[in-house]
Formats: structure tokens, sequence, C-alpha cells
């Protein structure tokens, strides 16, 4: 009748150890601090670079059309034309209708 209860015994720690394994993991996997917020931090980290990297093209686009309007009168001869339809002399304004 001994041999049964170290078996008991050796069962209930083995069940004792895997529960508290289980307890450890969960601050692992889910809450602050783990696994996927980890995720969601890079994600967010990636989304902010991505946005970085797409003013910085535009600011760099501006910067560049600011240089082209110090620099001559034609970049702002064509952008007169372009937005506000202006006709200079000597032309002949022609408008087509659809």
């Amino acid at each position: 009748m001994s041999e049964p209860a170290p078996l008991l015994k050796r069962k209930q720690f083995m069940n004792i150890l895997i529960a508290v394994l289980v307890l450890l993991q969960i601050p692992l996997w889910i809450g602050t601090g783990s696994v996927e917020s980890l995720l969601y931090t890079y994600y967010s980290q990636y989304k902010v670079i991505q946005d970085n990297q797409r003013l910085r093209a535009a600011n760099d686009e501006l910067i560049n059309k600011i240089a082209a309007l110090k620099n001559g009168n034609t970049e702002i001869a064509a952008r007169a034309r372009l937005e506000l339809g202006l006709v200079g002399p000597n032309e002949v304004y022609y408008q087509v209708v659809k």
C-alpha cells in the first residue's frame, strides 16, 4: 500500500508544476508587455515611419517648387497658365467645350 501514495503525490506535483507554468505564461501572451502589445507597437512604429517618408517626399517636392519659383519666371508663367488660365501676349485662347 505504500506504492500508490508516492505515485499520487508525483502526479499532483506534476499537475501543480503544469498549472504554475501555465500561469507564468499568461502575462507573456496577454496584457501589457505581452507579445500582442509588442507586435502592435512594432506595427504602429512601421506606420509612423511610412507616414514620415511620405511627408518627407512631399516636403522635398515643395522645396523643389519653391526653388523653381525663386530661380525664374518660366515656372511662374506655367503656374499662372495652369491655375489661373492666364494668356500671354501674342497668344490666341481657344476654349474646347465637350
